[in-house]
């Protein structure tokens, strides 16, 4: 039985941004605040190999599960994972 090579990886997407401790810090911040003044947040996101920004307002942040949730207005929410974030504006 003859073994058949992996096709290599194709190079298609960007790869995810490696974040600094101080920018993970800064972006709790942003998410602490925003959450507290009812501000409304661009969060950008690597999600499945490409990036994606939300717009909305903060209403919860679970730190056990990791998600955060997002009125994207008076009707509609997303939940977020933490993990994806890659900045918060």
């Amino acid at each position: 039985m003859r073994a058949v090579p992996k096709p290599p990886k194709s190079d298609n997407g960007p790869e995810r941004p490696v974040l600094t401790e101080f920018e993970y810090e800064e972006i709790g911040e942003q998410i602490g605040e925003a959450l507290e003044f009812g501000t409304e947040v661009t969060i950008t996101l690597f999600y499945d190999e490409k990036f994606e920004s939300i717009s909305g307002v903060i209403k919860d942040a679970d730190a056990q599960t990791g998600r955060l949730t997002l009125y994207t207005d008076a009707v509609n929410s997303v939940k977020i994972n933490m993990v994806s974030i890659v900045s918060v504006e």
